[in-house]
């Protein structure tokens, strides 16, 4: 009987030994698993984080670009205004000195218009004196 009871004894030893085995398999499993989960989420998220630098990092470059071009552009333009306000203002300047030539031939023209004038009523003047 004793060896009945001792093999019963060894028989609840050994399944007690045999689920607390698979009881510490499936834990050390889990916690592998939940380990390699933390690990691949962790690896997302460092990978997320590349990403987002990466591409604000493009997003600052093509901006500069862009503000470069920009600034170029704009650069550019001030200069043709500024040419074509010059080439403005010397057409005004020619203007002005052909009006103060004309004005100036104007008033000679008048000046000698009046001194003709002058000269005929003298003439006349003259022509009356020697008839009389």
């Amino acid at each position: 009987m004793e060896i009945v009871i001792l093999s019963i004894l060894t028989s609840v030893i050994g399944l007690g030994v045999g689920v607390a085995s698979v009881i510490v398999y499936n834990n050390v499993r889990s916690n592998n698993a939940l380990k390699k989960a933390d690990d691949i989420i962790e690896k997302a998220r460092k990978d997320a984080e590349k990403v987002k630098r990466d591409s604000i990092l493009e997003l600052k470059e093509e901006s500069y670009k862009l503000k470069s071009e920009t600034d170029k552009e704009i650069k550019e333009k001030k200069r043709e205004v500024k040419e074509l306000e010059d080439r403005l203002l010397q057409r005004e300047k020619n203007l002005d000195k052909r009006d103060e030539i004309l004005q100036n031939r104007d008033k000679m023209l008048e000046d000698r218009d009046n001194s003709l004038v002058l000269k005929q009523k003298e003439i006349q003047k003259a022509e009356e004196e020697m008839e009389e």
